[in-house]
């Protein structure tokens, strides 16, 4: 009952103070505040959706009387948990920890099936909650600019509180926080080390300035150098006592050929390579807009790469985002793509292979904003980012703005001087030794 009690009184003080402008430089205001950030966790016409109260109340009912396999205990008793968002990263997150941090961790919890049968007790809560919150809710979100605002922070309160239950009940004293980009991390974090449970968040290579301005961590793991830049430029919003520079999550399952110190640099058999970050397939599943026009800047990229290698006679390898090469997304995909590949010198990467598989086949690399990017400029490899409408990425004063454009025109002007450089120059000409693991 205490536990309770405490989670429900931080939720309550951080959404005061947060919609009071209460102090601002305490934790419980930065947590307040991420919990009025975007989600990916529903599409966004969800913010519009009369019925989302009753569509994600409808979802908890349901779930609270399903048995989940929301903990899952490892082979080790070291009272150390990975938490992320469901199981299928499980062999992933635990080879990774135990490569950076040397830790072998005693179990992995989902944050997709936290809302499950845990205890009758809680369930009884749960339930009650509902009940009285229903109505409330119900007309609170009616009149709201963002609907799913408030019954979503009931699944998240929900949440925490199974989180708390299971740390608990099976003694960790130490998290490995994975999906810090949901708007709950913080207020999560937050509780959790209130309940002293030593709190360790890796961010994933995405730019910080996306969805971790404000971040409250014992220690902060960067997968990307760059990351460091901007934990000092955010300062002020990063309640954090340890930092630590680790790898991009997925390094693990980079080929072993890249990850040699003596690499060879061989020729490439395509002069532009073009990631995808499939905006256009984003746009019509209904997933969250961030606001910058990336559909129409991602395609933008790409006709505008076209004209240019039609123009200086070179070749461009496209290679599509993993949500672009899903079976029930094939057609769709085939059919966007059928105007792009119509010139002899532009073809697609086989959707088969992992797009990384490729990184050795191009000279040069054009994305949006791919997290894949950060990965190849860890590994050493050319490349350029243009995001376009990005006002806050990257930071004006960092060497990663040496290869970001901000327009075609820029882009082309970065194209004409790096196509030709070798790597070892493209990245002591650009100041990006920093960010490379091979060349540092």
């Amino acid at each position: 009952m205490i536990l309770l009690f405490k989670i429900i009184s931080y939720y309550k003080i951080a959404n005061l103070l947060a919609a009071f402008g209460i102090k601002k430089n305490s934790l419980l205001y930065c947590a307040g505040k991420s919990l009025t950030q975007i989600t990916f966790r529903l599409p966004n016409e969800s913010k519009n959706d009369f019925f989302i109260t009753i569509r994600i109340f409808k979802r908890i009912l349901f779930n609270l009387f399903k048995r989940k396999k929301a903990f899952l205990k490892l082979n080790q008793n070291t009272h150390t948990a990975i938490f992320d968002v469901n199981h299928n990263t499980t062999e992933l997150r635990i080879n990774y920890i135990k490569t950076y941090s040397g830790e072998n961790c005693s179990s992995f919890i989902s944050k997709n099936d936290l809302i499950s049968f845990l205890s009758v007790y809680l369930t009884m809560f749960y339930v009650v909650v509902l009940i009285l919150t229903f109505i409330p809710i119900f007309l609170i979100s009616l009149f709201s600019k963002n609907k799913f605002h408030y019954p979503l922070m009931i699944q998240e309160f929900f949440e925490t509180i199974q989180l708390v239950y299971l740390v608990k009940k099976y003694h960790i004293y130490k998290v490995h926080y994975f999906c810090i980009y949901e708007r709950d991390s913080n207020i999560c974090a937050f509780i959790l080390m209130k309940f002293g449970i030593y709190i360790n968040k890796i961010p994933s290579e995405v730019p910080l300035c996306f969805f971790n301005k404000s971040i409250i961590a014992n220690e902060l793991s960067f997968c990307f150098d760059y990351q460091k830049e901007e934990f000092g430029f955010y300062n002020k919003t990063m309640f954090v006592d340890k930092t630590n520079v680790w790898a991009p999550e997925q390094i693990l399952n980079a080929p072993k050929r890249f990850l040699t110190p003596d690499r060879n640099e061989s020729k490439a058999s395509y002069d532009i390579g073009f990631f995808s970050s499939g905006n256009w397939l984003r746009a019509q599943l209904g997933d969250v807009d961030m606001g910058h026009h990336d559909k129409d800047n991602e395609e933008l990229i790409l006709r505008g790469l076209i004209d240019y290698v039609q123009q200086s006679n070179l070749k461009l390898r496209v290679f599509l985002h993993p949500l672009e090469k899903k079976t029930q997304h094939k057609l769709a995909s085939e059919l966007y793509y059928k105007e792009f590949l119509q010139f002899n010198n532009v073809s697609l990467a086989d959707t088969l292979i992992s797009s990384i598989e490729g990184f050795d086949d191009i000279n040069i690399a054009v994305s949006l904003y791919s997290t894949l990017m950060f990965e190849r400029i860890y590994l050493g490899f050319k490349t350029i980012l243009a995001p376009f409408d990005y006002d806050d990425f990257p930071i004006k004063q960092s060497s990663l703005n040496h290869i970001c454009v901000r327009n075609m025109k820029e882009l082309y002007a970065k194209l004409d001087v790096n196509l030709d450089l070798t790597t070892v120059d493209f990245f002591q000409t650009n100041q990006l030794q920093n960010y490379s693991k091979s060349l540092q």
